[in-house]
């Protein structure tokens, strides 16, 4: 889950593949009524889309409003990394995909681990193999641009202390270094790698913060389905001034009830239900200067 630029949340996940259909990439885009804005199923011709759903940042969000997501490509006897970049309405605008050769004469399966851009706003994807030789295996920094997805630097880092390394996380040190987190035989593994010669991080972006409301939102409803009554989280913007009124309509529009609620940054407020008949209700909450916020309520007895 990543915030963006405006608030809304941006959801990543896979699709279960159906008989004669490919597994494929999804995205949801929600406000923070969890209402949905925008989906994106994005699939691969003859092959298998898994997101990358062992890290919880496999989503990278960028200055310019777009995200970058780490996924896995199955095609027939190969398993690739890629990334993918959409913009904020979520169109796809670029993937790359990273076909590593043999190494020591011995088959690389690479796995992307994490991802950060770069003030120049390319992005830095770390990446480590996943299957084992007896060999030294290196790991890498690879640096896409962040406009066409073209590899334009590969950085190679072998440990002097564990020689298969595993990666699992990047994690950015401020603007000019990164941490590198990983396993190496069962034990962990951490490596603090200067990018010297390379633009800053932008480290912003990387870690979002929720804005400041500007409207009113509906946080919960406890219990749903609810019996005797509900009890509904609330949060209203700094300065809203005076009561709103609180509706509870059924699924034809017809008002069943309404309270005066007062503004405050996180109000509770109870909502008697064993007056209102089995079924399906939306409750809104208005002021005056202020879009409604929704939210629906089952009712059973």
């Amino acid at each position: 889950m990543r915030y963006t630029a405006d608030g809304n949340i941006l959801l990543a996940g896979q699709s279960a593949p159906a008989p004669g259909f490919d597994s494929r990439l999804r995205m949801l885009l929600v406000n923070q009524n969890g209402d949905s804005l925008n989906t994106l199923m994005y699939a691969y011709p003859n092959g298998f889309l898994r997101a990358n759903g062992a890290f919880e940042d496999r989503l990278l969000a960028l200055r310019g409003g777009g995200f970058t997501m780490l996924a896995e490509l199955d095609t027939v006897g190969a398993t690739y990394s890629m990334v993918l970049k959409v913009n904020r309405r979520l169109q796809p605008q670029w993937q790359f995909t990273y076909r590593a050769r043999p190494l020591f004469g011995f088959p690389r399966r690479m796995f992307f681990a994490g991802a950060c851009e770069l003030q120049d706003s390319s992005v830095l994807v770390l990446t480590s193999n996943l299957q084992g030789s007896p060999n030294n295996n290196p790991y890498y920094l690879l640096r896409l641009n962040g406009t066409t997805g073209q590899l334009l630097n590969t950085y190679q880092f072998i440990s002097t202390i564990c020689s298969q390394f595993q990666a699992n996380k990047l994690l950015p040190d401020g603007d000019s270094a990164v941490y590198v987190l990983g396993t190496c035989l069962g034990k962990t593994y951490a490596a603090h790698i200067s990018l010297r010669g390379l633009p800053t991080v932008v480290t912003a972006a990387s870690n979002p913060v929720a804005p400041a409301a500007t409207h009113v939102a509906l946080d919960a409803i406890y219990p749903n389905p609810a019996d005797e009554f509900a009890t509904l989280s609330y949060r209203c913007p700094a300065g809203l001034m005076g009561p709103g009124t609180l509706r509870i309509r059924d699924v034809l529009g017809r008002e069943a009830y309404r309270a005066a609620v007062a503004a405050s940054a996180a109000g509770t407020v109870r909502l008697p239900t064993a007056g209102l008949a089995q079924g399906l209700y939306v409750c809104e909450l208005s002021w005056p200067s202020q879009p409604p916020a929704t939210r629906k309520l089952l009712v059973q007895h």
